[in-house]
């Protein structure tokens, strides 16, 4: 019997280890030029972000088409900046390639960074896959919530930061 609650627990512990977060931080939406490109939102579990404090959500609805190869690439672009280790980013990126779909206008990719820092992603609501290693949600989200990046701007509208 006390085997059983024990094993009963640890699942209840590991489902909610990836609660979605219910409380908007902030959004912003990207535009370049005169092109539409995505509205973001980030979410976490008291409306405030934090780095390193999870479970922490970014939703992207995308304005126009991306194929998965742009993704992959953009991705590999904003990384460059951190100087993540090559094997570690291809690593990663070969994850990614894995379960990634091709965007069509409309779409939306969640992400999200688990209490136990396992990182899920969600194609329009239907899960599509997720990455295990503990370091890949912290530099995945900071393509976004990284100050020194390439859209300040909406860096601070997403962290609610004036």
């Amino acid at each position: 019997m006390i085997i059983l609650i024990a094993v009963k627990s640890h699942l209840v512990y590991a489902a909610d280890a990836c609660e979605t977060p219910p409380l908007l931080v902030g959004s912003s939406s990207l535009k370049v030029w005169l092109w539409d490109v995505y509205d973001v939102e980030l979410k976490t579990t008291d409306g405030a972000y934090q780095r390193g404090i999870y479970p922490l959500q970014l939703e992207v609805t995308y304005k126009r088409a991306f194929s998965k190869k742009d993704l992959l690439s953009e991705t590999q672009k904003q990384w460059q900046r951190f100087d993540l280790d090559a094997q570690q980013e291809q690593r990663w990126l070969q994850e990614l390639n894995v379960f990634w779909p091709d965007i069509s206008k409309q779409d939306r990719l969640r992400f999200q960074i688990c209490a136990d820092q396992t990182s899920r992603f969600f194609y329009n609501d239907r899960a599509i896959g997720r990455i295990e290693d503990p370091m890949f949600g912290d530099y995945f989200s900071l393509i976004w919530l990284d100050l020194d990046g390439p859209f300040p701007d909406m860096t601070r509208e997403l962290i609610a930061q004036n």
